[in-house]
């Protein structure tokens, strides 16, 4: 038997379905664990697997991915939300097949609407679920739940997996994802109580200060927390350099990140510094950290792949460049750039365009590609309001 998918699951009737399609043609087995759904969960998923175990929920994700791999029978595990899809090349199985390899990192894509303008947004970040049996890993933390610990203590290489990606959809109702983040600062909480210490979870919690906005109590953390950890010691700078920058102080925020060591050897960092100078209007110097930007899990390996950003899509890599370019009112390049990456152009490069003919006059052109934008991402406001003006 080669693979194992575990499922963990309470009330996902609305995704479960498409997570198990995306799993259901490579895997040599199933396992849900159950909270004891209310919804349709369970009767959604007994049409694929009959691995179905129900056990009450203890406010321990651990305790739960671990029962589910404590089931499993496949010489390789692989761990997925319901809320996730797996997307995969025809070279996934044999690869499982014929690597050296133990434990693998998955890119997840992180797909969601911002709620001011519900622009479509995905960035990937990389995460420990792909392992084989025999390695016997466990999950630690009752919430934030990973990996990354045991196999470090383990000593066992973790590659970043190259034939396959999550896609993770995070839910737009904006009340539901508050009350999810209010329950994992209340878990953080008691769990620090008892390891005051621990990096991992001081993280978390200042990553979701920050989600709340609680800038003081933010800053206070930031500034009480000297994690030794490389990974955790980059994402603590990114999120204290944000902090600065949305308090209107952006030339913090970059020597904030430039006192990272060899900051420039990370996509995260080379893609703020780039806003940042970009904010500034110091486009120049904004374009020399857009064209550091990696745009391939090909480019990364899991030491250096952050916690958050592993790479940049190569969309959004083309935008930041052509942005540049019409900000120094480079027009014709622009549009030369942008046509030379046609197969990459997203919503806001389509835009551009449309921004570029409007100098020009030439509404009727400004209008097509307004609605091509439209096309690329119907919800977003800005190319709706544009349109309404251009008509």
């Amino acid at each position: 038997m080669l693979l194992s998918v575990c499922i963990i699951t309470k009330n996902e009737a609305s995704t479960i379905e498409s997570c198990l399609k995306s799993v259901q043609d490579i895997a040599s087995e199933i396992i849900i664990l159950d909270a004891f759904s209310t919804d349709n969960t369970v009767a959604i998923a007994k049409k694929y697997t009959n691995l179905i175990y129900q056990k009450a929920w203890k406010n321990d994700f651990s305790l739960a991915r671990n029962f589910t791999i404590s089931k499993a029978s496949g010489e390789w595990i692989l761990i997925i939300d319901a809320d996730e899809r797996l997307v995969y090349d025809q070279q996934f199985l044999p690869n499982l097949k014929t690597t050296s390899a133990k434990a693998f990192s998955i890119v997840r894509k992180e797909i969601y609407r911002q709620h001011h303008d519900l622009k479509l947004v995905q960035f990937p970040v990389h995460i420990i679920r792909l392992f084989k049996r025999s390695t016997n890993a466990k999950f630690q933390y009752p919430i934030h739940e990973r990996l990354d610990d045991f196999f470090e203590r383990e000593n066992i290489p973790v590659l970043i997996q190259q034939h396959c990606y999550l896609k993770h959809f995070i839910s737009a109702e904006i009340s539901f994802v508050n009350s999810k983040q209010q329950k994992y600062l209340t878990q953080i909480n008691t769990y620090l109580q008892a390891h005051p210490d621990n990096e991992w979870l001081r993280y978390q919690k200042i990553k979701t200060l920050k989600y709340f906005k609680n800038t003081t109590e933010t800053f206070k953390s930031i500034a009480a927390f000297q994690p030794t950890n490389k990974k955790i010691l980059v994402a603590t700078k990114v999120i204290l350099s944000q902090l600065f920058h949305e308090s209107g102080n952006t030339e913090k925020a970059i020597t904030a990140l430039k006192s990272i060591p060899n900051y420039t050897s990370y996509t995260i960092t080379n893609m703020l510094l780039g806003d940042f100078y970009f904010s500034l209007k110091k486009y120049r110097t904004a374009l020399k950290y857009y064209l550091k930007l990696k745009t391939s899990v090909k480019a990364s390996d899991f030491d250096n792949a952050m916690y958050i950003a592993c790479y940049c899509e190569k969309a959004d890599k083309v935008y930041k460049i052509a942005s540049v370019l019409y900000s120094c009112k480079y027009y014709f390049l622009c549009i030369l750039y942008l046509d030379s990456h046609k197969k990459h152009l997203q919503a806001d490069s389509l835009l551009l365009y449309a921004f570029i003919f409007m100098q020009k006059n030439d509404k009727k052109k400004a209008l097509a590609f307004v609605r091509k934008a439209r096309e690329k991402d119907a919800k977003w406001k800005k190319p709706k309001t544009l349109e309404t003006t251009l008509q």
